[in-house]
């Protein structure tokens, strides 16, 4: 299993509500349609970040609230690199990448960050 994370800022000259909104309906109905036919896709996560808080280590006692490195990231699972390097290789996602600028920040250097990551889970409670 191989797992993706892309993390990102909303687009500053849209509001958040549009890009919420765009993100919900337009990219996600793109995102789906070049995902679900994929072979090796196993699981599509939305996550969209809404606090961050900093702790210094030395002083733990004293949480700061900050702004947050990116507003939203999602989780994609594959079966393996081989399948993730075909779902990313096809026309529907293209049209996905082409999308972005509608809500997502695109006019910075490094604005879509993408981290291949090991998950590991030592507990996990399914009652």
């Amino acid at each position: 299993m191989i797992k993706i994370l892309l993390t990102w800022n909303r687009n500053p000259n849209l509001t958040e509500e549009q890009c919420e909104e765009h993100y919900l309906t337009v990219h996600t109905e793109l995102a789906k349609k070049a995902l679900k036919n994929g072979p090796g896709l196993r699981r599509y996560v939305q996550n969209k970040v809404v606090r961050h808080t900093i702790i210094n280590y030395n002083e733990c006692d004293t949480p700061i609230e900050a702004k947050p490195d990116f507003d939203r990231f999602v989780e994609l699972y594959f079966d393996n690199k081989e399948s993730m390097e075909r779902a990313f290789n096809t026309p529907e996602i293209k049209a996905c990448f082409d999308d972005h600028k509608n809500f997502m920040e695109t006019d910075t250097p490094a604005n879509l960050k993408i981290y291949e990551v090991v998950e590991e889970i030592p507990l996990e409670r399914l009652d």
